[in-house]
């Protein structure tokens, strides 16, 4: 697999490029060099995840510790850890995490707010939603309205 490396500067670049109404200081990343996976590590990723939330009986929504933003964090944070507890001899060693963010977007159909993970796949940052464990595009409107996402 060749892995494309990226520091926080350069996160925060294709941050700002792909979604214009961020504020620099809105976005949180929290370490110096992260590694950008696959679509293809995501689609293996996805029934693992699904089958954490099923063990952990969080499979559906509730307003009491599993509300979309719960499983945008949980998602992210055991995507990290997965990539924590990899044995692949190619990552460089410097690499602290993978380039997977948590963030916030209005939907345009009406919905309010909604938070989702973002995957930066292929110079791009991916909406995914942790839910269903798909991946789907914004709106032109639902771009400009991306806020205060965390790169862990």
């Amino acid at each position: 697999m060749p892995y494309a490396v990226h520091t926080n500067v350069e996160l925060q670049g294709l941050l700002l490029a792909q979604f214009p109404a961020l504020q620099p200081l809105a976005i949180e990343i929290t370490n110096a060099r992260y590694l950008a996976i696959t679509r293809a590590w995501v689609e293996q990723f996805a029934p693992y995840y699904r089958a954490y939330l099923a063990a952990r009986g969080q499979t559906v929504y509730a307003v009491r510790g599993n509300q979309c933003e719960h499983y945008a964090i949980r998602a992210a944070m055991e995507a990290v850890d997965l990539f924590r507890q990899s044995t692949d001899t190619e990552i460089p060693a410097d690499v602290e995490s993978i380039a997977v963010a948590w963030a916030k977007y209005f939907r345009s159909d009406g919905r309010g707010w909604h938070e989702v993970d973002l995957w930066l796949l292929d110079g791009l940052w991916t909406p995914w939603e942790p839910q269903t464990q798909t991946f789907f595009a914004f709106t032109p409107a639902e771009i400009t309205s991306v806020s205060k996402p965390f790169v862990p």
